[in-house]
């Protein structure tokens, strides 16, 4: 527990306690697993009453749906298709059948997939270097879930570029076949081998940025409070950050004033200080 945290931290740092919070925000469940579903996750059991869990990842999923609904940020909120066969084609060259690229779904709003880019490729938040690609500007996103006694058993990372998506799984989902080593999770065992294939993968393409849509705005805001910073907001606590046009701070914060107070306790002074 760290106390008051903002949601780039939190989300980045995968901090449990602000991701349920952010579940009973957006509604809880059905809406949740309808905007998942709407982005292409593939949920293995969906008449199950997950509850609040499912913000720590209780539903279980299909790896390559979940690489999918990846790319559904990366392509600024528009969801494709996972295709595995793009062209067949006779030993003459000549094409019987060809996959014809479509404009896909828009699964989500391009300002809040720019959002969630700009958080899942601040370095200055994430976890560690496992999660870098040297001179790339990616985007990635660990996990790790537990069986009941505690012990790792799906140790994921996905991550992305704005042409490129991968995912990589590892771990054990059958118990009587041995578990995980001990401490493993998505950042230390599987992050490494995405780093790896991504860092080979991306070599002979130039780096590409998120380019963020219309609307997106910049603002300084209390890091105390989220709100504009007031009078009293001491200059250390004012952070900038990006906003997406509908839901740009207009409160002012007014958490901090000044007053005087007894240096020896610390409380409020009177007339005999």
């Amino acid at each position: 527990f760290m106390g008051p945290i903002s949601l780039r931290k939190a989300l980045a740092q995968s901090r449990n306690i602000p991701a349920i919070k952010a579940y009973y925000l957006a509604g809880e469940m059905e809406p949740i697993m309808e905007l998942a579903q709407n982005m292409g996750v593939k949920f293995l059991d969906t008449d199950r009453e997950y509850g609040w869990p499912l913000a720590l990842g209780a539903a279980e999923v299909q790896p390559l749906s979940m690489v999918a609904s990846f790319g559904t940020f990366a392509n600024g909120g528009v969801y494709h298709e996972p295709i595995s066969i793009l062209k067949v084609e006779t030993a003459q060259g000549e094409i019987l059948e060809e996959h014809k690229t479509d404009d896909g779904k828009e699964a989500l709003d391009p300002q809040i997939a720019y959002l969630i880019n700009d958080i899942l490729s601040d370095e200055s938040v994430r976890i560690g270097p496992n999660m870098s690609v040297s001179g790339r500007n990616v985007a990635t996103k660990t996990g790790t879930s537990t069986d009941p006694d505690g012990d790792a058993r799906d140790l994921w990372t996905i991550g992305y570029t704005p042409n490129l998506v991968a995912g990589v799984w590892t771990g054990n989902n059958k118990a009587d076949e041995g578990k995980p080593a001990k401490n493993a999770s998505g950042y230390v065992n599987a992050a490494p081998i995405w780093k790896n294939f991504m860092t080979q993968a991306l070599q002979d393409f130039p780096s590409e940025d998120f380019s963020a849509p219309e609307g997106i705005t910049t603002a300084s805001v209390s890091k105390l409070t989220g709100k504009l910073p007031g009078p009293g907001t001491p200059p250390d606590q004012v952070v900038e950050e990006i906003f997406a046009s509908f839901s740009v701070p207009t409160e002012v914060d007014d958490s901090v004033t000044q007053t005087d107070v007894d240096t020896r306790n610390m409380k409020l002074a009177n007339e005999y200080c």
